[in-house]
């Protein structure tokens, strides 16, 4: 069984991958992620997830879920904004994450911070 710490790792990595998606190459290898939905995902799944977070960080109340859904493979999740704080001058909100593909889900919270140039980065 993988410890918690693992798999917000394994999904800090994932997010960041996500955010370098259109720069990365379309057969990069994520060998590392195992275990994860990550692991059945899609391309197109991943791209949704990611389009996904973005619109509920910047559109939804705290306490409010977004439900994304790729009806194509059956990937999905829920996104809940369940706090707000600031990070020097950048606006931060914390994230619950629930994504299952596969036979795989899992449930994260992070914080994510909106820089002005790059838009909304997990916070670490």
């Amino acid at each position: 069984m993988k410890s918690p710490h693992h798999a917000r790792t394994a999904l800090i990595v994932t997010l960041a991958l996500l955010m370098l998606a259109p720069v990365l190459a379309p057969a990069a290898d994520l060998f590392f992620l195992q275990n994860l939905p990550v692991d059945w995902m899609t391309r197109e799944d991943a791209q949704m997830m990611w389009a996904s977070v973005q619109q509920v960080l910047e559109e939804n109340e705290d306490q409010t879920t977004l439900i994304w859904e790729n009806p194509e493979t059956g990937a999905g999740g829920e996104l809940t904004p369940i706090g707000s704080y600031t990070k020097g001058e950048m606006p931060c909100r914390r994230l619950q994450i629930f994504n299952r593909a596969g036979k795989d889900e899992a449930r994260w919270t992070f914080g994510f911070c909106k820089d002005p140039q790059r838009g909304w980065l997990v916070d670490r």
